[in-house]
């Protein structure tokens, strides 16, 4: 099975881990910018918001983030939102929220510095349980900064979701190749956390890589370790092809023929 799974995985990596296959995506959004704390800026609130359809998630984006300019990170440390900026609503996240979430960002870069810094300020998370209690830790205090709840922007893992969006954001980060554009430091790849969306699931239940019948952290989590007996040290590699295979529909996520294993699809 592992062997079989693994050159499933590794045809997906080869045939989808490409910038040409990124559009469209919200990941697209931090790849923009060239300065680090511009990226980490850009690529919360692109994780954060990824959730809908992406051309109205990419639209969002342009709205929030057009006003900015170059340097949405001096903005929002410098209070210095433009005087006619409306912040955009997302579907179950309003205005008001939004207006929150940029605040208790820019609150964040004045007193630690940077979104890294106040992700590691309790320490480098060196393994996945590490990386969830600093994840509990700086999801709280950025909904404590946004003067909000955070129940759906900003959840916690506490709360046993998925965290999808977190996962994502720190994928984004953590990682850094020609599609990942990186910034972060420190925290290996071996501590991340599969980013569990509906293409992730459905493929995690159809190879038997999950047996929970949720989406939920415990889902994340049981994928996460199936993947890293392929590669311990990134596990997380496999995401964003697994992903685009199931969104392009070139394969689909199905166990591949020209592997001599048959899998129907659902």
């Amino acid at each position: 099975m592992t062997r079989v799974l693994a050159a499933y995985l590794e045809e997906t990596y080869r045939a989808f881990h490409r910038p040409e296959t990124i559009h469209p995506d919200p990941l697209e959004v931090p790849r923009r910018y060239p300065f680090g704390e511009d990226r980490e800026v850009t690529a919360l609130l692109a994780a954060l918001y990824a959730y809908g359809r992406v051309r109205q998630i990419l639209t969002t984006l342009d709205r929030l983030l057009a006003p900015l300019g170059p340097r949405p990170a001096s903005v929002l440390r410098d209070g210095a939102l433009p005087g006619a900026f409306c912040a955009p609503a997302h579907r179950f996240t309003s205005c008001e929220q939004t207006l929150g979430l940029l605040a208790g960002t820019g609150a964040v870069l004045r007193e630690f510095g940077s979104l890294e810094g106040a992700f590691l300020r309790g320490g480098v998370p060196t393994c996945r349980e590490d990386l969830l209690e600093a994840l509990e830790g700086f999801a709280a205090l950025l909904a404590e900064r946004s003067g909000t709840d955070g129940a759906f922007l900003l959840p916690r893992p506490s709360g046993k979701s998925a965290c999808k969006r977190w996962f994502l954001f720190l994928r984004w980060m953590v990682r850094e190749d020609e599609v990942d554009p990186g910034g972060w430091r420190g925290i290996p790849r071996s501590a991340l956390v599969v980013p569990l969306d509906a293409h992730m699931f459905r493929f995690g239940r159809e190879w038997g890589l999950i047996r929970r019948a949720s989406p939920d952290l415990k889902s994340a989590l049981e994928l996460t370790e199936a993947l890293a007996a392929v590669d311990p040290q990134d596990p997380v590699r496999f995401d964003f092809s697994l992903t685009r295979r199931g969104i392009l529909g070139e394969g689909t996520l199905d166990r591949s023929p020209a592997l001599g294993v048959s899998f129907p699809p659902s």
